[in-house]
């Protein structure tokens, strides 16, 4: 079954907030020295959306998708107009024998993987355009070349990309109706999944 996708709804509200989320171990110590230990080598991300109105057609849209997807049980994608796009991101360097390699966006220097495509990609040897017919991109982002990139080749890509996310609510969806055929909806909180 085939991942659905978050519709486009009006009557999105500010602020739009995106959170950041790291898993820590933290161990003081008798000394009172504290020890860190890093269990996630990237975030996941945690969203909380206001909607201060929704057509009749735009909660019928978010209610089959959440109904779709089971509340939290299932996954759907979700496009961040704040950061769903890489140009020209180095994602691998051929070594001569690798044929795979997984997408990754650069945000503040700082690197992590790409799970999702959005459509059609262009990938890149050394500045080359890779013909489509030469890779295959995979569920999870791994671009699989038929030939080994030459070693010392960069690897780039540009294109569109979702973020994998859950409903943190599994029990219910509170939409309200406030006037005629409008509905509101004062907090939406999803957070994404690791693929």
């Amino acid at each position: 079954m085939a991942i659905p996708v978050f519709p486009a709804l009006g009557g999105l509200s500010w602020p739009v907030k995106r959170t950041p989320l790291m898993y820590t171990i933290r161990q003081p110590s008798q000394s009172g020295k504290e020890i860190t230990i890093r269990q996630w080598l990237y975030p996941k991300y945690q969203y909380e959306l206001t909607f201060d109105y929704l057509s009749v057609g735009d909660w019928q849209s978010l209610e089959g998708l959440w109904k779709s997807v089971g509340g939290a049980a299932g996954v759907f994608y979700f496009n961040d107009a704040s950061d769903n796009a890489a140009t020209a991101q180095q994602f691998g360097t051929g070594d001569g024998a690798s044929t795979a390699f997984q997408l990754v966006r650069a945000l503040g220097g700082f690197i992590e993987p790409v799970q999702s495509v959005n459509g059609s990609i262009a990938v890149f040897d050394n500045g080359t355009v890779v013909t489509s017919a030469d890779y295959v991109v995979g569920s999870t982002g791994i671009v699989t070349f038929t030939t080994a990139p030459a070693a010392g080749h960069v690897l780039t890509w540009t294109g569109a990309f979702y973020w994998c996310c859950r409903f943190d609510a599994d029990d219910g969806l509170d939409i309200s109706e406030f006037m005629g055929s409008l509905r509101e909806l004062k907090k939406l909180n999803f957070t994404t999944v690791k693929l």
